[in-house]
């Protein structure tokens, strides 16, 4: 998902279904238990803000703003949705949605 809007020019935006459906047919990432993940978007410019927020069975679990761009990961194995929320500013956000296991 994503929305990006110029002031005055108009912009465009896609939006997506929740993320575990999206994320059904992807492979899981295998993690450590409380291990770190960074959170990095492959541009020239790096989001003000990064949110990340956990789904379990269509619901928002959990939603936090990454201070360092580092997370860790669940102690209880299992699998996991995430979403990163990357904000550049109020006009300005993309989203992307990952799978891992926890072992």
């Amino acid at each position: 998902m994503y929305n990006w809007f110029e002031e005055k020019k108009g912009g465009n935006s896609n939006l997506n279904p929740a993320p575990e459906e999206t994320t059904k047919n992807i492979d899981a990432i295998a993690v450590e238990p409380n291990s770190n993940i960074t959170i990095r978007f492959d541009t020239k410019y790096q989001p003000k803000q990064i949110e990340i927020i956990h789904w379990d069975q269509g619901e928002i679990e959990s939603k936090v703003i990454l201070n360092n761009e580092k997370f860790s990961t669940p102690t209880i194995p299992g699998t996991y949705v995430y979403e990163i929320i990357g904000r550049w500013d109020d006009t300005h956000d993309s989203a992307h949605s990952f799978r891992i296991e926890v072992k």
